[in-house]
């Protein structure tokens, strides 16, 4: 029977998923292949760094506790249902999830909680979905830089929650890049903190750039969102460059609604409260609008968020136990006949 993770991980066939009980794991660096699951099959805390080394590979349930998952030069890899807590960034990559040279993945229902620098990131990925997360106190959530032309295709920012973050929440730009199709839809940013540097939404990215569409997103700005800089680095909640859809935003308290640079965006159907500048035909609402509510956070999630708690000893680098009680219970699943 395998006694760490990086054995039951080695043990496995395509298809199989691969529990882990409840307790804490030094995994230093820990490699999954391809078309397998990782799952957690209880309070299971994950320390130290896994790498997603195949296509097709779901890491779903854990709390990773100043951890990351690298989802690099992957195709199809899926995060969900995991926290992630007072994560530091490493090279140039996200500090949570690194993406660079990825395509196909998908990041959902997750919590991201104080992590530093660019959470997701960061260069060169392609069609990646990121939907129904929720981050917290987060330094910059989003950062992508696309200088191939088979990346920057169809990125999905969907129905996500964000509140607390320092300098900007989502954040394209440069020349020279690659940007089709992204879509930034239905997510609240909320509590702003740090500079006011760089809009919660600012995809400024020059060259290949075409169908951006940011709609029905919610961004207000927090107190503590603050600016030493000269105009026009002021308070701005959404920033584009060239050509671009925006519609059925609101924005709440902000100096400036819009900066807009470049031509052929299209800015219709908007609105704004305690917003005076740049509205560019937004409606102005009289009253001030009710602050959505975070998206609802399964008790799975939120067991494993308290877990994120436990103390940890030092591993020996291969995954493993630190504290699981349940460690007799077999650490590979059949996937069902």
């Amino acid at each position: 029977m395998p006694t760490t993770i990086q054995e039951a991980v080695q043990a496995a066939a395509p298809g199989d998923i691969v529990k882990i009980p409840a307790g804490v794991y030094d995994v230093s660096d820990l490699v999954l292949p391809s078309n397998i699951t990782l799952q957690a099959d209880g309070n299971a805390t994950i320390v130290g760094i896994l790498h997603v080394n195949g296509s097709n590979t779901v890491v779903q349930g854990f709390t990773f506790d100043g951890g990351m998952v690298d989802v690099g030069n992957c195709q199809g890899a899926t995060v969900r249902d995991c926290v992630f807590n007072d994560c530091v960034p490493r090279s140039d990559n996200g500090s949570a999830i690194a993406l660079n040279d990825a395509s196909g993945v998908v990041i959902e229902n997750n919590v991201f909680n104080r992590c530093q620098g660019v959470t997701l990131g960061n260069h060169n990925f392609d069609r990646v979905t990121i939907d129904n997360n929720t981050f917290i106190d987060c330094w910059q959530v989003l950062s992508f830089n696309s200088f191939s032309p088979a990346s920057g295709n169809d990125i999905k920012f969907t129905n996500n929650y964000v509140s607390g973050e320092g300098r900007g929440g989502i954040e394209s730009g440069g020349d020279g890049q690659y940007l089709t199709n992204l879509l930034v839809d239905g997510n609240t940013f909320g509590n702003l903190k740090g500079m006011a540097e760089i809009g919660p939404i600012a995809v400024v990215a020059r060259g290949a750039v075409s169908g951006t569409t940011i709609t029905n997103n919610y961004i207000e700005r927090g107190p503590d969102y603050f600016n030493n800089m000269a105009s026009p680095y002021y308070s701005q909640a959404i920033e584009i460059y060239g050509p671009a859809t925006v519609s059925g935003n609101t924005i709440v308290d902000f100096s400036s609604a819009f900066g807009v640079y470049g031509s052929d965006a299209s800015i219709v159907g908007n609105k704004v409260f305690n917003t005076p500048g740049d509205i560019l035909g937004s409606e102005v609402l009289a009253t001030r609008p009710t602050t959505p509510l975070p998206p609802p956070v399964s008790l799975a999630l939120l067991t494993n968020y308290l877990a994120s708690t436990f103390v940890t000893a030092p591993g020996d680098g291969t995954g493993a136990v630190v504290a699981a009680p349940s460690s007799e219970q077999d650490f590979l699943t059949k996937p069902a006949a």
